[in-house]
């Protein structure tokens, strides 16, 4: 992987990661998600815990934890077939890219 197909993978890993783990989704799609796999929700949607007895619900509620298990398969795919990964990845990175320009400009 050359540094560019890196920063690519880690921008769109970690967008991928967030919507997993903190983001609505359109139709609330990602807290029904999290809700079935044991995530707690408060009224507003934000993730405030999980049930331990299920066992995917902490790596839905853990960005970190996520992104890891995520990450396994993305780079294995990435070194399977880097012609492909790379165009799918890209709309994930300039989303993480508008995401940090939104928060910065927003939330200083």
């Amino acid at each position: 992987m050359s540094w560019f197909d890196t920063v690519i993978a880690s921008l769109a890993l970690w967008r991928i990661a967030s919507l997993f783990t903190a983001e609505r989704g359109p139709g609330r799609m990602f807290v029904l998600l999290r809700g079935r796999v044991g995530v707690l929700h408060d009224d507003n949607d934000k993730p405030i815990g999980f049930d331990e007895s299920r066992a995917f619900a902490e790596a839905f509620y853990c960005l970190w934890c996520f992104s890891m298990w995520a990450g396994l398969p993305y780079g294995a795919l990435w070194v399977i077939v880097p012609g492909i990964m790379l165009p799918l990845s890209m709309p994930f990175a300039l989303s993480t890219l508008a995401v940090v320009i939104e928060r910065y400009i927003n939330h200083g």
